[in-house]
């Protein structure tokens, strides 16, 4: 019996150690907070036009969609035909009526000129393999005075690398993401250099409005 109890107390010992490594990483994933702060930098109001970018399935996308409520329009934009055909069954299945899924193409998300309030871009930047032209598009859809909200991730050693090896690692750093965001034309209004530190990775925002007066393009 003493060696089945000892057996019994090391298997409870393991199981303990699992669940407290597992749990804070199955936290971590997508704490509530961070779409808290990213709705929240959007300033999304009833009857705004919003895109999200990278959309994936559009889980951001149908919280987006409440936020403007029925007189608006959430956009979730996609290269992966797949994860939107996804997205239509979802909103079939809820009877969502104000959400458009647009297919976009590796340099242009698609989407109507001076129409949209605010973009959303979640963790996909770093995956645009032509960010200069996906930029200058994304600035003409806005509505002068528009604002896009961007989340990124970088690991601390990872900081000072070129670009390059930033997006092999599929991470982008704050000074690469405001410098192109402003060769592109837009003023960068606020900075959050952690919105969430996963220890040596952490997670950032930047938010960028195109400016009021600028008509052209």
């Amino acid at each position: 019996m003493s060696a089945k109890k000892g057996i019994l107390t090391l298997i409870s010992i393991v199981l303990t150690l699992l669940i407290v490594r597992v749990a804070p990483m199955a936290w971590s994933q997508d704490e509530p907070r961070d779409a808290d702060v990213l709705l929240g930098a959007l300033k999304i109001e009833t009857g705004d036009w919003v895109a999200d970018v990278g959309s994936g399935e559009g889980e951001y996308t149908l919280q987006m969609a409440e936020a403007v409520g029925d007189s608006g329009r959430a956009f979730a934009v996609d290269i992966d035909e797949d994860d939107l055909e996804d997205l239509n069954e979802i909103i079939k299945e809820r009877d969502v009526t104000n959400v458009t899924t647009v297919s976009s193409v590796y340099d242009n998300p698609m989407l109507p000129r001076r129409s949209f309030d605010a973009v959303l871009i979640r963790n996909a930047y770093h995956e645009f393999t032509a960010h200069e032209q996906m930029l200058r598009h994304l600035r003409a859809a806005l509505k002068p005075g528009g604002r896009l909200v961007m989340e990124e991730s970088i690991e601390d050693d990872l900081v000072d690398a070129n670009r390059a090896r930033q997006v092999e690692a599929h991470d982008l750093s704050m000074h690469h993401a405001r410098r192109e965001l402003m060769q592109a034309g837009f003023e960068v209004v606020r900075e959050v250099d952690t919105l969430r530190d996963e220890g040596d990775h952490r997670h950032w925002m930047m938010v960028a409005a195109r400016p009021e007066e600028n008509r052209d393009s």
